[in-house]
């Protein structure tokens, strides 16, 4: 939190421990941020119930959770199960190794 007369944080205060690298991936990681913000304040319907809200993926909470890792059975939305498995085959939830992914039907 940022109090009367404290300056605020910022990675570009520690160069010798951020590179300027990892500064580029993050802003654009924050430039996403803000445009995913903006485009689903435009976007916007009334609040969901809760049991709407469990259906979402937990990793980007803008598509249906339609996927599950087997054998370990977590699931989130296709897209990003398919863009984790790029870089690992383990479940970014248990660890547990993946052997496919299979589609979950609407009514699990």
């Amino acid at each position: 939190m940022v109090g009367k007369g404290r300056d605020r944080f910022s990675f570009y205060k520690y160069p010798e421990d951020v590179s300027l690298e990892e500064m580029a991936a993050l802003e654009e990681v924050v430039s996403r941020l803000r445009g995913a913000k903006e485009a689903a304040a435009r976007t916007a319907s009334p609040p969901s119930s809760g049991a709407q809200s469990d259906l979402l993926c937990t990793i980007c909470y803008a598509r249906p959770a339609d996927t599950a890792f087997v054998p370990c059975g977590h699931h989130s939305c296709r897209s990003c199960i398919l863009q984790h498995l790029l870089n690992s085959k383990q479940c970014f939830f248990c660890k547990a190794e993946i052997d496919s992914v299979k589609e979950i039907e609407p009514n699990n």
